[in-house]
């Protein structure tokens, strides 16, 4: 039992640490999220996008830095930029007159801002770009969510499969019931860190109580279902794999996308 007690308390740890910096963040100040995302797919390596501003008080040129994660790129168009001008942090409305401008390979191409794929008074907006065609549509293409939170599923897992693997556990209806707890467990955390393209950090005290809620179910489904093994080794099964999910967590936050 002491045992169990210590392998509880470094689960909690581990969480805490792996979530931790971003809670740091938070007590900061206060976090904004950028007006507008844009997205592009098939995004050259050394494209820039950069707003042009024109208001009768005076214009900006505002250089959107993009974030790379796999496949995707995301430019972000951030609240506090050209705020004397945008006034609403950048949506339909206030970015009536902006242009967009498209820099790669030493060329250029300027279009107006699609001010009817952005809400008029929304503070966080998503605007999807295909580059090769030069297409754009509101918010995210219709694949992505599915494609995002499937691949997180299989990947952790695969994970957590290996440390059941280890711990000895080879019936047939074990890993069956193992499978479905957890397809259901890293489904629903997978649904609900899905939208975290835009990470507010308070959400890190939010994901720690809910992955320890998840461990807590995790852990009274498999010692009722799965009997091969012991409680003390199903309980150190729960430890260890869990500790190993969080780290394939983290890893999947910094570099997957969100």
């Amino acid at each position: 039992m002491e045992k169990l007690k210590k392998l509880l308390v470094l689960l909690l740890v581990a969480v805490l640490f792996l979530t931790g910096p971003s809670a740091q963040a938070y007590a900061i100040g206060p976090y904004l999220p950028p007006a507008l995302t844009m997205i592009v797919y098939g995004a050259p390596q050394d494209l820039q996008i950069v707003f042009h501003i024109v208001k009768e008080e005076g214009s900006a040129m505002v250089v959107l830095e993009p974030e790379r994660r796999l496949w995707e790129t995301a430019y972000r168009f951030r609240r506090e930029a050209a705020w004397e001008l945008t006034r609403w942090y950048g949506n339909a409305y206030d970015l009536q007159d902006t242009e967009i401008e498209f820099i790669s390979g030493g060329e250029s191409r300027r279009i107006p801002f699609p001010t009817e794929l952005v809400s008029e008074h929304d503070l966080n907006d998503y605007i999807t770009l295909y580059y090769n065609s030069g297409k754009m549509t509101r918010g995210f293409a219709p694949w992505r969510a599915p494609l995002l939170i499937g691949l997180r599923v299989l990947l952790l897992l695969a994970v957590k499969s290996l440390v059941f693997w280890l711990m000895g556990y080879r019936l047939k209806k074990s890993w069956l019931r193992f499978a479905l707890i957890n397809l259901v467990i890293l489904g629903l955390q997978a649904v609900w860190t899905n939208g975290w393209i835009n990470f507010n950090p308070m959400n890190s005290a939010f994901y720690f109580m809910f992955c320890f809620l998840l461990v807590v179910a995790e852990f009274v489904a498999l010692i009722l279902l799965v009997n091969e093994q012991d409680r003390n080794r199903t309980a150190r099964y729960i430890v260890y794999g869990n500790l190993a999910g969080e780290l394939g967590n983290f890893l999947l936050f910094t570099y997957m996308p969100l």
